[in-house]
This record gives structure tokens, sequence and C-alpha cells, in this order.
């Protein structure tokens, strides 16, 4: 009776579990639609200042797409979207460089967290390389989807990544895979 009580509080915390995360990733699916339908409104409160890390060079406007998001949190650096992929997610950047590992575009703890790059990279001046993070989740959500590259078939059908920063819109060609593993 002691085993069988055992494993019944077993079986019930691990249905709990379960249940409360699969509770948490709808909820994250459902906040990145929302705010990829916001990435294109004319919904404007007032338009913000130019963000710049050069005060020599003054960074151009902030593109009317993103506008309305930035407006909502400044950490938004831009979005990335590959096509027939979940991968469509605003990116963030914050000097904390662990921060956006488990919280989400509205600053919430999300095991997810977001897609941000590199603290030392800059999108005005532009950086010649810029590094983006994101997890690879088992799910598929955030950079999950990126193993299907290691298809040659997968590659030739799925040649651009769009990349668009504040200030301008960027398609970019994959030319190599490789797999890291930590």
């Amino acid at each position: 009776r002691i085993v069988i009580a055992v494993c019944a509080c077993v079986a019930a915390l691990s249905l709990g579990y379960f249940s409360y995360y699969c509770y948490k990733a709808g909820r994250s699916s459902k906040s990145a639609d929302e705010l990829s339908e916001l990435k294109n409104t004319d919904f404007v409160l007032y338009k913000p200042a130019s963000v710049t890390k050069d005060k020599e060079e003054e960074a151009p406007d902030i593109l009317e797409d993103f506008v309305t998001l930035y407006n909502k949190n400044k950490s938004l650096i831009g979005w990335i979207k590959i096509d027939d992929t979940i991968i469509d997610y605003p990116v963030m950047q914050s000097p904390n460089e662990d921060y956006y590992l488990d919280h989400n575009f509205n600053q919430e703890k999300d095991n997810n967290g977001s897609i941000f790059i590199d603290s030392g990279c800059s999108i005005w001046p532009r950086s010649q390389n810029i590094i983006i993070y994101g997890h690879n989740m088992k799910s598929g959500k955030m950079f999950g989807s990126l193993k299907k590259y290691k298809s040659e078939s997968y590659c030739e059908k799925h040649p651009i990544i769009n990349f668009d920063t504040l200030y301008e819109k960027g398609s970019y060609q994959v030319m190599f895979v490789f797999e890291e593993v930590v």
C-alpha cells in the first residue's frame, strides 16, 4: 500500500508539472503570435528618439514596423523570421547577457526565454558579425527547428533567413550549417 501511495503521489506531481509546463508553453506561443501581429501595426503613441551607440553618428529613424513594439520594450533591436518554420520572433538585447535566457518580450519569467543578440554587438552602427542566441527547445519553439537544417533538402527549400533590425530590413542566405554540442 505504501508503494502504491508513493507511486500515486509521484504520478500526481508529474502530471501537475507537465500540465504547468504545457500551460506556460501555450501562453508563450500565444504571446509570440500577439507580438507578431503588433509588428506591423500603424498605431503609434509617439515616435521614439533614435537609439545610438556612437554619439558622433546618429542612427536613422526606426522602421515603422517596429515603433509600436519598441514603445512597449526598449530592449527590442529587431525581428527574426524563417519562412515555413515556427521561427518568427522579436530579437532583444540587454547589457545583462543572461537576462533574456529566461525572460520573454514582456519581461516576464519564461523558460523559453527570448531570442537575443550578444551585448557586445551593435545594430547601429552595425557590427560586422552579429551573434544571435536562442534556446534549442525540444518542442521546436525558439531555435528548436534549426536542427532541420542538417538535411540538405531542407536547406535548399529554406535558404533565406530574414533578420530585420530597428533600422533596416535584411535577408541572409544560409551558406554553412554546423552543430556545436555544449
